[in-house]
């Protein structure tokens, strides 16, 4: 071997030695900063809502409408209200936009006012994700305010209230969206159940499968999301085989890229590290191989990286 060679050689080495240090670091932390990256891609895939909202940096004076009587001008005068935190104003404003927008545009502002109300409530800001919630409350129905008030109290950590207006928008109106947010409310119910109540943290995840199940039911669309969960909640449950056959499942969309790789990243993590019984590297790592071709970011891509170079460190201890 000549000295280049044996130079090349030596780099190499040190850097798997680097690759399997990372995996090796990340191994415990691994899971919750995937979960972590996975909530934030999909808060950041949500359907924008198809005109132009005011930039944080703008003062409140800049959103003064220059054409008040037009759909646009009551627009931005609501967002000014919004912002200012004069709801009375923006109810007014409102009940205006109604009489001269059409339907498509009705449904924007709704859907903006219902995303800035979530937003407040996801900074622990009660008081005004509700007041902010309140002013579309003439315009939705029962189910959906119900709907809306669970998501707010479930960002606010409030997992009782949450359940309550989760049950009640269901028994006005079963939908799957209000099923799949049930069933992550009991979800984390039973992850901080586990260590204080095994048997009643099984409960939670057997209600959570239940919701998860009849929603995808109703609308095989959330099946993607719906498998995804039931995969988790399977696993936890010691239903070991059904939770892969959950995870596979999710891989079958190919108009899904995201949740495919989630679910190929933790189908790889079963054979690697969580199924003692039935642990197969080689199969392991092509799984990690599979979510690293659909990976939706960088971030997403080292972690998969990681847990291959990990993979095969093992598979080079099996050789040795």
């Amino acid at each position: 071997m000549t000295t280049r060679t044996m130079n090349l050689s030596i780099r190499f080495r040190y850097f798997g030695y680097t690759v399997v240090g990372i995996a090796i670091l990340f191994s415990v932390a691994r899971t919750d900063w995937v979960d972590t990256l996975r909530v934030n891609l999909y808060a950041h895939s949500v359907v924008d809502v198809g005109f132009s909202t005011p930039d944080i940096n703008l003062q409140h004076t800049d959103l003064t409408p220059q054409m008040p009587n037009t759909e646009q001008g009551v627009r931005w005068s609501i967002f000014d209200a919004v912002l200012r935190q004069d709801y009375s104003r923006a109810v007014v404003d409102l009940q205006k936009y109604m009489d001269i927008a059409d339907d498509e545009q009705k449904t924007r502002i709704l859907y903006w006012i219902t995303q800035q109300s979530q937003q407040l409530a996801g900074q622990g800001d009660e008081k005004h994700a509700l007041s902010v919630l309140a002013v579309s409350k003439s315009w939705l129905d029962f189910q959906q305010y119900n709907l809306n008030l669970g998501t707010i109290y479930s960002l606010l950590g409030d997992l009782s209230r949450a359940i309550e207006f989760y049950e009640q928008s269901i028994t006005l109106q079963a939908t799957p969206e209000a099923l799949l947010n049930l069933a992550k409310v009991y979800t984390v119910l039973a992850k901080q159940s586990t260590a204080d109540d095994y048997h009643l943290a099984q409960k939670y995840y057997e209600t959570a499968s239940m919701h998860i199940v009849e929603a995808i039911h109703l609308d095989a669309s959330f099946q993607p999301e719906g498998d995804l969960l039931l995969g988790d909640v399977y696993w936890k449950m010691n239903r070991r085989t059904d939770s892969v056959e959950a995870y596979l499942r999710v891989t079958e969309d190919r108009d899904n890229s995201i949740s495919a790789a989630f679910a190929w990243y933790y189908l790889g993590n079963i054979y690697a590290y969580w199924w003692a019984d039935a642990v197969d590297y080689r199969l392991a790592r092509s799984y990690f191989e599979r979510a690293y071709a659909v990976a939706p970011d960088a971030q997403f891509r080292l972690i998969v990286l990681s847990a291959i170079a990990d993979v095969d460190s093992r598979l080079d201890q099996e050789k040795e």
